[in-house]
């Protein structure tokens, strides 16, 4: 607000600014060798982060119909998040009953590239479910790979998906540069260097307390 920004422009920032990328910290953490505890604890963090971000999406949708004029209504909260969980639990109840099954029968075949392609089916299948019904096709992916860890293959699945899973990162690295534009930034600099410190500077300042809190 200090920008004189209204209060459907701030609301969508500070969406923006409160969720990282998993992709990105998955990739630092590769690159740095980072393992253990301290990679699973990170991990949970996002995972975490990505479910409060899709339902950050379903909130801002349901509040930018309202004409910018900034009303917030319990209703406008509540509805979003209530048709969030339905759709998690009837995911994943269903996917239960059908997903892990179906892998441990994909691996009696003992073929990897059947592995692979069922793998990535129930992949591309979960993100469509879910873009389907208007959430994020990360959310329908992941929901996905853990329905086919539930099967007990996660282990030999994750080797074999891994050299497409790195050409699926490069593709989005260079996706999010080209999305850039140096004019637009070089004209507003000083908005640039703001929520850049407030990333830098807020963000492992508001983690580290909740982590703290939380007794970690």
């Amino acid at each position: 607000r200090g920008f004189g920004w209204t209060t459907h422009e701030s609301l969508f920032t500070g969406g923006i600014i409160a969720i990282s990328s998993t992709t990105i910290i998955a990739k630092a953490f590769d690159e740095q060798k980072i393992k253990g505890k301290l990679r699973e604890f990170v991990v949970g963090v996002l995972i975490v982060e990505d479910l409060i971000g899709i339902l950050l999406m379903a909130f801002l949708t349901a509040i930018s119909g309202d004409g910018g004029n900034g009303k917030i209504s319990s209703e406008t909260l509540l509805a979003p998040a209530g048709k969030l969980a339905v759709f998690l639990v009837a995911f994943v109840v269903i996917g239960l009953l059908i997903v892990p099954r179906a892998i441990r029968a994909v691996n009696r075949l003992e073929r990897k590239e059947t592995t692979l392609v069922a793998s990535i089916g129930l992949c591309f299948g979960g993100a469509l479910l879910a873009h389907t019904f208007g959430y994020s096709v990360a959310l329908g992916a992941f929901i996905a790979g853990m329905l086919v860890a539930e099967s007990g293959a996660g282990r030999l699945v994750a080797v074999e998906v891994r050299p497409l899973r790195d050409v699926f990162a490069a593709i989005f690295f260079v996706a999010t540069g080209m999305q850039l534009d140096l004019r637009v930034l070089a004209g507003a600099w000083g908005l640039v260097l703001g929520v850049l410190a407030l990333v830098l500077v807020g963000k492992p300042v508001a983690v580290t307390t909740g982590v703290f809190l939380s007794g970690r």
